[in-house]
């Protein structure tokens, strides 16, 4: 029924298997299917959750307050920008997650390009699912954020070569680099033969007699 409906994201109609799947994985963390289906993709393999759900998902029914989890960015001369994610659970444990900017360089993260046009938000992404893990993986279930998967997909594929770039907006994610074009090659002429004189007029193959000069008019 899921796999019919035009409701479901793209990447999971008119597959059962993966419609069965995400409705018994759904049931198990106690989220509505179409939610569950909606912000969970497949990176390389491997399913993922989008993070905003996962901070949701925490912020509504973990172990902290009813603050959540705050941010917060701070620059260092040595490793760069920092970007804390910090909550308070209800028994007043205070828990803190960092990324700094140096961590992304050195993982290889930099290579997924949402770290040049979305950096602020990836930042938030990251240090709170390093935080959802550490104090509140009951949350998780053991699903890994996408936005960590499309980061080590970045890695492998810069250490494999390059490769096509799949879009990730309602199809199965797969992150991969963008391609260099290769050069088109032209297509080999055959050598043309050679072209034989025509035959004067006597010889076989010419029966026509020679034409005759035009004198001038008087």
């Amino acid at each position: 029924m899921f796999a019919a409906s035009q409701l479901v994201p793209t990447h999971y109609r008119n597959n059962v298997a993966d419609c069965s799947i995400a409705i018994q994985q759904s049931a198990r963390m106690k989220i509505d299917v179409i939610l569950f289906m909606s912000n969970t993709y497949v990176v390389h393999g491997t399913l993922g959750m989008s993070a905003k759900l996962q901070i949701a998902l925490t912020n509504t029914r973990g172990p902290f307050n009813e603050d959540g989890i705050q941010w917060s960015f701070r620059e260092d001369p040595k490793v760069g920008t920092i970007c804390t994610a910090s909550a308070t659970k209800r028994n007043g444990q205070a828990c803190t997650a960092e990324v700094s900017w140096k961590t992304v360089v050195d993982e290889g993260w930099v290579k997924n390009t949402k770290w040049t046009s979305l950096r602020d938000l990836m930042f938030k992404y990251r240090s709170a699912s390093f935080l959802i893990r550490l104090y509140a993986p009951e949350c998780l279930m053991g699903l890994k954020p996408v936005e960590e998967l499309e980061d080590m997909e970045a890695v492998r594929l810069s250490q494999e070569g390059p490769a096509a770039l799949p879009s990730t907006n309602g199809a199965k994610r797969s992150f991969s680099m963008a391609s260099k074009a290769k050069p088109v090659e032209e297509p080999v002429k055959p050598p043309e033969a050679p072209q034989e004189p025509a035959p004067r007029f006597g010889e076989p193959g010419n029966d026509a007699p020679p034409e005759q000069p035009v004198d001038p008019a008087p």
